[in-house]
């Protein structure tokens, strides 16, 4: 008797770990596509175009990369075919990058002169900022739906 309930207790403690690994998992998924869509909405509200080239200078805002167009985001390797970078530091970035309209993924980031906004996550929630004087620098119009995250 007193083995069988060994055997019931591992096979609870196995499905309580699988449990957590598959929602782990999908919770990241579900992530990945919540900050891609938060990003594709910035990106076609400050440059009003149907696909936009992003370089993603941060390795630690998506978990996965799509390989393809995906909500009119177009991943590309190299900053200098790009219209956005996101990025987490400008230490990875060369000058000419540093040229590029730079979206933070921290508020360190977002406080210095390259970045024009930030969207990272605070206490579990989204947090996405604009910098006013940033853009009119770059010569970038804010969509209307985008006015109330300018500072």
């Amino acid at each position: 008797m007193a083995g069988s309930g060994i055997y019931v207790l591992k096979k609870i403690v196995v499905f309580v770990v699988l449990f957590v690994i598959v929602g782990t998992s999908s919770i990241a998924a579900g992530l990945d596509k919540i900050k891609i869509d938060i990003l594709s909405s910035v990106a076609h509200g400050l440059f009003g175009k149907k696909d936009i080239r992003v370089y993603l200078a941060d390795s630690s805002f998506l978990k996965e990369v799509p390989d393809k167009n995906y909500n009119g985001l177009i991943f590309t390797d190299n900053c200098s075919d790009s219209q956005l970078i996101i990025a987490d530091s400008i230490k990875k970035l060369s000058k000419r990058c540093l040229k590029k309209s730079i979206f933070a993924t921290n508020y360190p980031l977002y406080k210095s002169k390259y970045a024009i906004g930030a969207l990272f996550w605070q206490k579990g929630r989204p947090v996405l900022i604009l910098k006013k004087k940033a853009l009119i620098k770059k010569h970038i119009k804010v969509g209307s739906n985008l006015e109330k995250y300018l500072q």
